[in-house]
């Protein structure tokens, strides 16, 4: 993944000028007004300050968001630049672009020390202005439960973002609770990224770089996904995000052993949190690139075997080895749980010589490249196979085989030569599910990076687009005795378990309890429940279909009697 460019973007999303730096406090309230639709649940923010900070204004009502700011570094007679974004996210859920402000920047002269200003939000950026989501036509997808589904556990997984930001951290649970509900997924992979600075003369790995998690996030994303239900792929992988001397194309045994001396500490580290959170699947990298030579494989192979022992000595559940297609075979592969692959955008494997093919021809293309490539390789080593990522972007012509990045396609909505195609990305799912569903040495895909912005960008991710439903049909016959508890609330009040999207057994019964706020009371449960339970508290639900509660809670009315002389 070439991300250079996205991350440039984002440490140097919000800058800000000015004439004249002072202690003084500098109080600003932003009252912003939407001429346009605004995803549910997402927060509409301010971005200021330095490094791109944003604030989270408060919600007035559904079109008016406000909230004073104090700032201590800026002075009066400076001029600031501002905008505003969804969900602290600089780029990806900010205000659209035009043609006269390409960056969408706004101007505010500081005159004194306490300023309100008053903006109107026309459009989110890759965001309909009435929130109607493109249709597509399904006709030539599978409309009842095939006959071909796969083994029971097979693992229906989606990706969290694959790059850490601090802002991300408010929306793990609500992004898990969509994983569950909407993609209807029963695993999560997570890829913390260490990243290696240096090639030469000595590699250096740094694992809290570029896109290294903090461990009480890691911890965070692990425990809110075992809470809900999910099961957890933990991936780390070493990325050389800004490295100036890059690798040549061979290594000596020195420098192999110097390479996996940085890495064990890390993948070390990694392990140990997966055993204390029992994480349910790791996997297991060493190399950041292809070994080519004869004396490389076999120094590889030695080191990996080396470094996986310690690794089983660490965590007891299961280890995914990823396999490298244009690498030879190393004797590490037979000693894996499983061995991990992932199709980018159709790489390796083109599905269509032009755009908007018909599924069947994708299938056809994609059976031919899976059967003679990983059927084989799942053969000769005796592992079932993950596609820890399958994925196709949501432009025209992603099925030609070239990924996103090689043109950076996911930042330029409005380029009229490459057209933003959802039913082409969603085709596309349908093709590489049907295929996968019906062959036994494939245990599970994860759909690539569901990012925590709604979007209909160009991206792969299949958030919010049609891709998602098929994605989501597909999970759920492929889990046939796995349901969905969606828990909400309207008022002052909890509930146990808490607020959540939660995976569940079908056919069993859970209890749900509403506990109110002092001053208020429980008034009854909404959703999908038989009328005669929605006054039950506690409520024992009976798990036959996804189903939603709400808890609703009232304020105690308080009535003061007149007394008489």
């Amino acid at each position: 993944m070439k991300k250079n460019f996205f991350h440039i973007l984002i440490i140097g999303f919000f800058i800000l000028t000015h004439n004249a730096f002072s202690d003084e406090i500098i109080n600003i309230t932003f009252n912003v007004k939407l001429e346009c639709d605004t995803p549910k649940g997402e927060v509409v923010c301010v971005g200021i300050g330095e490094g791109g900070k944003a604030y989270a204004l408060n919600k007035v009502n559904d079109k008016e968001w406000s909230k004073k700011i104090s700032i201590d570094d800026w002075g009066v007679g400076g001029t600031m630049l501002y905008r505003y974004c969804r969900n602290h996210v600089a780029f990806g859920a900010d205000e659209s672009f035009d043609n006269k402000n390409k960056m969408g920047w706004r101007k505010l002269k500081i005159t004194n020390n306490s300023l309100s200003v008053n903006d109107v939000v026309r459009k989110w950026r890759w965001w309909p202005v009435d929130g109607v989501i493109p249709r597509i036509d399904d006709s030539s997808h599978s409309k009842v439960s095939p006959s071909y589904l796969p083994l029971p556990n097979f693992i229906c997984g989606v990706q969290l973002p694959d790059w850490w930001v601090n802002e991300f951290s408010p929306y793990v649970e609500p992004t898990l609770d969509k994983i569950v509900k909407k993609a209807k997924a029963n695993w999560i992979q997570y890829n913390p990224i260490p990243e290696i600075t240096q090639f030469y003369p000595t590699p250096i790995i740094v694992r809290e770089g570029e896109n290294g998690t903090p461990e009480k996030e890691l911890i965070k994303i692990i425990t809110q996904a075992h809470k809900r239900g999910l099961k957890v792929f933990l991936n780390p992988f070493v990325w050389p995000f800004f490295v100036k001397d890059p690798s040549p194309k061979y290594h000596s045994d020195d420098w192999w052993r110097a390479y996996e001396a940085q890495w064990r500490p890390i993948i070390s580290y990694y392990a140990k949190i997966a055993q204390q959170y029992r994480v349910e699947m790791i996997n297991f990298s060493m190399w950041p690139s292809s070994v080519d030579s004869n004396d490389e494989t076999r120094t590889v192979d030695e080191l990996a075997l080396q470094l996986l022992d310690s690794i089983r000595s660490i965590y007891k559940y299961s280890i995914c080895i990823s396999y490298d297609p244009y690498g030879p075979d190393l004797n590490v592969y037979g000693k894996s749980d499983n061995l991990g692959f992932g199709i980018w955008d159709f790489w390796p494997y083109q599905l269509s010589d032009s755009k908007n093919p018909q599924v069947a021809e994708m299938i056809k293309k994609l059976a031919e490249g899976l059967d003679g490539h990983l059927g084989v390789l799942s053969s000769r080593w005796g592992k079932q196979i993950i596609l820890s990522t399958i994925s196709s972007s949501s432009y025209d012509g992603t099925v030609i085989g070239k990924p996103y990045w090689e043109s950076q396609l996911y930042y330029y909505k409005d380029d009229i030569k490459v057209p933003i195609d959802v039913q082409e990305q969603a085709d596309a799912y349908e093709a590489i599910l049907q295929t996968v569903s019906g062959r036994s040495w494939i245990k599970g895909a994860f759909s690539f990076n569901y990012n925590y912005w709604d979007s209909i960008d160009k991206a792969p991710s299949i958030r919010t687009k049609p891709a998602e439903l098929v994605v989501a049909k597909w999970f759920k016959w492929m889990n046939p005795f796995r349901v969905t508890l969606s828990i909400s609330i309207s008022g002052q009040g909890t509930t146990r378990p808490g607020p959540a999207s939660y995976v569940k057994s079908l056919g069993k019964k859970y209890t749900v309890t509403a506990i109110a706020n002092p001053g208020y009371t429980f008034s009854g449960w909404s959703g999908n429940i038989p009328e005669a339970q929605k006054k039950t508290n506690p409520l024992i639900v009976l798990m036959e279909y996804d189903t939603s509660l709400i808890a609703r809670f009232k304020k105690i009315e308080t009535r003061v009697q007149e007394g008489s002389d």
